[in-house]
């Protein structure tokens, strides 16, 4: 049957290699059928958009983290155009 066939296609993926036994494959392991899957899958975008600061309880975090970098930027620009008395180069002045 098709769906056996991906389903154990999905089980022989594992991120960590062959050798390594991972949450998700153990996971995939007690899968039932497709809502199972959708579940799943909807859980770990969710965790994505939490890790790379996209969801709505991050936005605040990442603003702040913007912001300090912008910061870095313009500091580094002023040090190198008042303490390092060199002229700034023309990809500089495009990337501030």
């Amino acid at each position: 049957m098709e769906s056996d066939k991906f389903m154990k296609d999905l089980k022989m993926t594992k991120l960590g290699g062959p050798q390594q036994e991972s949450k998700a494959s153990v996971a995939i392991s007690q899968v039932k059928d497709l809502d199972d899957i959708i579940e799943m899958h909807d859980a770990y975008l969710k965790r994505i958009m939490q890790l790379c600061l996209l969801d709505d309880k991050s936005q605040e975090l990442l603003k702040l983290i913007v912001q300090i970098v912008d910061i870095s930027q313009e500091f580094r620009r002023l040090v190198k155009l008042y303490l390092l008395d060199s002229d700034i180069d023309d990809d500089d002045s495009e990337n501030s």
